[in-house]
């Protein structure tokens, strides 16, 4: 399959959601970020704290990711964190993969909404999706007091598998309808996204290293 099936379903609400990372840029864009803006001494040093923190357990990759956060994170000014990311997005909308983008223009040619749902920050994808006129960005978005970062992410949780469901269910529910009324289109390439293709109603795992780039998830 080379390009994304996009069907208009009268009875029902369409709605796409698209994961980040590797699904619609090749690119794990929240290590470049980092490295680009504090540096690699900083991001290594920052890293090894957070894994020590957690025995170096690979299964406790969540929490290192939200311990690195707070460690890099904490204190920076929030206006100089969001300049930050308004001159990243810019990078990354030079790169943004051709065919992932079309499949986002066909839901939005079909007046599906579209949304991301991403374990990456909300500094950049936000104005992302701005920029591709989408509909609303769930991800890692850090919390701010007296216009400095704390280090926190808000709900304190990495936007990655069940996180994923939760957070398409809560569209659902603040756009006033329930799953039964809603067909979901979902896009990801990675384990953290399976359980939001198993949710959805019309399933893709992406392979942009691949010719054939999306095929249909198997549940």
């Amino acid at each position: 399959m080379s390009s994304a099936p996009v069907a208009h379903t009268e009875e029902k609400t369409n709605l796409a959601a698209f994961d980040f990372d590797g699904t619609l840029i090749d690119a794990h864009c929240c290590t470049r970020f980092l490295l680009r803006y504090f540096g690699l001494f900083r991001y290594s040093r920052a890293l090894i704290a957070a894994s020590a923190a957690e025995l170096f357990r690979i299964r406790q990759r969540d929490a290192i990711k939200l311990g690195l956060l707070h460690r890099l994170l904490r204190g920076v000014d929030a206006e100089r964190f969001d300049a930050m990311g308004r001159d990243f997005s810019e990078w990354i909308l030079e790169r943004i993969d051709a065919r992932a983008l079309a499949a986002v223009r066909k839901h939005q040619a079909a007046e599906h909404a579209v949304i991301i749902v991403s374990a990456s920050l909300a500094v950049y994808i936000d104005y992302v999706a701005a920029a591709l006129d989408l509909h609303t960005v769930y991800a890692m978005r850090m919390q701010a007091r007296k216009q400095q970062l704390t280090g926190f992410v808000d709900g304190g949780v990495n936007m990655t598998q069940n996180n994923k469901v939760t957070a398409i269910r809560s569209w659902i529910a603040d756009s006033g309808l329930d799953r039964s009324s809603v067909q979901i289109w979902a896009y990801g390439d990675s384990s953290g996204d399976f359980a939001m293709l198993a949710y959805a109603d019309r399933p893709f795992l992406v392979s942009l290293h691949q010719n054939e780039w999306l095929t249909e998830f198997v549940k």
